[in-house]
């Protein structure tokens, strides 16, 4: 079985523990489309907003990689291009 794994890279916080407002929405969305289109053979995972808010660059790279993903799709904002093309490469 295929894995693909959706992520929203957190958002900058202004101070350690405000509200982020990081909703993995368009995570989501691919995962129902993909649920509701009947892949065979392919098993879609968000990650969690709690692990993508709370842990540091290196510490998201391994989750991120952590059982070998055949797709990683990271979400792409003005705000990220740094992020996402740094995180995978870690």
């Amino acid at each position: 079985m295929r894995t693909v794994r959706l992520a929203q890279l957190p958002i900058p916080q202004p101070a350690k523990g405000s509200a982020t407002g990081n909703v993995p929405l368009a995570a989501g969305c691919l995962a129902v489309a993909a649920r509701d289109a009947g892949l065979a053979g392919v098993r879609v995972e968000t990650v969690p907003v709690e692990l993508t808010d709370d842990l540091g660059d290196t510490l998201l790279a391994r989750e991120l990689a952590a059982g070998e993903p055949d797709v990683l799709g990271l979400s792409l904002y003005l705000w990220n291009p740094s992020a996402v093309c740094i995180s995978p490469a870690r």
